[in-house]
């Protein structure tokens, strides 16, 4: 007597592949994706393509019970919860068309047996050619320049949000992704619409780009404060791009065991002393990654973008009052001030 073979089952990821989607897309691949930050919530990356052969960003909420979890029902509830804050900001968002944001195509579900509850649902977004990880990685030294104008098109980008009252709260190299020439901020999973609060409350923020507050728990309980947090993370590119390492990580090997986050055990403003020692280490040591002809202006504005003390962040004018004290503008002009002298002949290689 033969013994047929158990049915083996189909993983998620293998089997939602050639899945039909509405809005005439079709996953196609799954994405290999390089973690770089925590899971906020669990997702499944894809590449997806329409009948104009168009590519697209497909996220689909993974809903299979997590057995570490203290309340399985709860945290799915949670999931859901988190993954429609998501998508109706990224809606919102999408329907002003800014330049700077990936924009939000489609979202939905569909009926899928195989997936928990019986359904799958899914956000897409604009397909990106790249992000700021593959690109400094392809290149020994950077052109300034170049620099300048992916930190100029960054802090459009979180100019439109601040606008719109919406703090991004991961802007880091992964998130900073490119069409081209163009330069957009993605990934919305820490985003803050600040016209109604998070279901998860404060959501945790990947540790190397992750401002000293944050990291020393202080209460960030503000829309200002939020957004004073994208300053620093605007700053903090500025290390990455000219020396390959976030200002955070910077901090982290500076700072004596004692006083580093992990184990510090007193407040936030106890801890300062010895963050902005660090700090100041790190800009001196930092100069000489920057390039010569615009190094004091590097400098000033890591000062004032990546302050550790958030009272202290920002430019001394929007400080003084004039405006909200996370105002980019300055820094959007800085930026393209400093590109346009480098591209009319000064040096342009570090």
């Amino acid at each position: 007597m033969s013994t047929a073979n158990p049915t083996v089952p189909v993983p998620l990821e293998t089997a939602l592949i050639g899945q039909v989607l509405d809005a005439g897309w079709t996953i196609r691949a799954l994405r290999d994706e390089v973690s770089s930050g925590p899971i906020r919530i669990p997702t499944l990356s894809f590449l997806g393509t329409n009948g104009q052969d168009e590519r697209a960003l497909i996220r689909a909420l993974d809903l299979r019970l997590d057995p570490a979890a203290p309340d399985e029902l709860k945290d799915l509830e949670m999931r859901l919860k988190v993954f429609n804050y998501q998508r109706e900001l990224i809606e919102r968002l999408a329907g002003e068309r800014l330049r700077g944001i990936v924009r939000g195509l489609h979202s939905g579900s569909i009926p899928f047996a195989a997936a928990p509850l019986g359904r799958i649902y899914y956000l897409i977004v604009e397909w990106s050619d790249d992000d700021l990880r593959s690109q400094v990685a392809l290149h020994d030294e950077f052109d300034a320049s170049y620099a300048l104008r992916v930190l100029h098109q960054a802090a459009i980008a979180l100019h439109e949000l601040h606008q719109r009252n919406v703090a991004h709260q991961s802007v880091r190299p992964a998130n900073v992704v490119f069409f081209g020439s163009q330069v957009k901020l993605g990934e919305f999973s820490c985003a803050v619409d600040g016209r109604k609060p998070r279901p998860d409350g404060t959501p945790l923020l990947d540790w190397t780009s992750a401002p000293p507050e944050s990291l020393y728990q202080a209460p960030i309980d503000s829309m200002n404060g939020r957004c004073l947090i994208d300053l620093y993370q605007l700053g903090s590119l500025v290390a990455y791009l000219f020396s390959g390492t976030s200002l955070t990580t910077q901090l982290a090997q500076r700072l004596q065991p004692i006083h580093h986050w992990r184990h510090w055990t007193g407040s936030f403003a106890e801890a300062l002393p010895y963050v902005n020692h660090a700090f100041g280490d790190a800009l001196r040591e930092m100069a000489a990654h920057l390039p010569e002809p615009c190094r004091d202006e590097f400098l000033a504005a890591m000062r004032e973008l990546c302050a550790p003390d958030p009272a202290h962040r920002g430019h001394p004018h929007n400080r003084a009052g004039h405006g909200p004290q996370y105002s980019t503008e300055r820094y959007i002009s800085l930026f393209d001030r400093l590109a346009t002298r480098l591209e009319q002949g000064l040096p342009r290689r570090l």
